[in-house]
């Protein structure tokens, strides 16, 4: 495991160290196998980092080096168990945001046609509503193969639909059929551009 993250997880403390010769407690540290890492000096303090489980193990070379220890900063993955459990009121609410979040993107709020030319679409709106789908109700309860069948049996100038979610849209593509203009079967006058032709 990579050292950072082992010791986010086991949690660690920033130490400031203040004493006649802080330099012999860090010797002690490591003669005893207790890792410190981040060491810096400012003035006649040493601030350093240990993990939490060294942490207790501190107490007989404090002694020993007739030094200060004073907890500077807390930090890892203990310690912000701790401070979730202190607020426990945030958490819920966070919680409950998620899933009112959850549940409201797995719903249709809006139903848009595209593709329209002379088709009304509150005729495919109709069918579409028939079928189920309309603002409020649940992305998984629509049968989006069903009702694209329906629409072409229902509206005979559909050549084609597609139904499709974005977020909390779903979008009816439509195709209309283009029918030929019907010949003109009337008798007429048929005049030719040049003598002879």
């Amino acid at each position: 495991m990579v050292p950072e993250i082992q010791n986010y997880l086991q949690g660690f403390v920033v130490i400031q160290i203040s004493g006649p010769v802080p330099e012999k407690f860090i010797n002690l540290c490591l003669a005893r196998d207790i890792i410190l890492w981040n060491i810096g000096q400012a003035k006649d303090r040493i601030y350093a980092e240990v993990r939490l489980t060294d942490f207790f193990r501190l107490r007989p070379i404090v002694r020993k080096s007739h030094t200060r220890l004073k907890i500077i900063n807390r930090r890892g993955f203990p310690f912000l168990v701790n401070r979730i459990k202190q607020r426990k009121m945030l958490v819920a609410g966070a919680l409950l945001f998620l899933g009112l979040l959850f549940i409201l993107s797995s719903c249709v709020w809006r139903v848009e046609i595209t593709g329209l030319k002379s088709l009304d679409g509150r005729r495919i709106m109709a069918v579409v509503n028939q079928g189920g789908l309309k603002p409020g109700v649940w992305k998984k309860d629509v049968n989006t193969k069903q009702l694209e069948h329906e629409i072409i049996l229902n509206i005979p100038e559909v050549a084609w639909t597609g139904i499709s979610f974005t977020g909390t849209k779903a979008v009816i593509e439509v195709v209309e059929k283009t029918f030929a203009k019907p010949e003109t079967k009337a008798p007429g006058d048929i005049i030719a551009g040049k003598d002879g032709i």
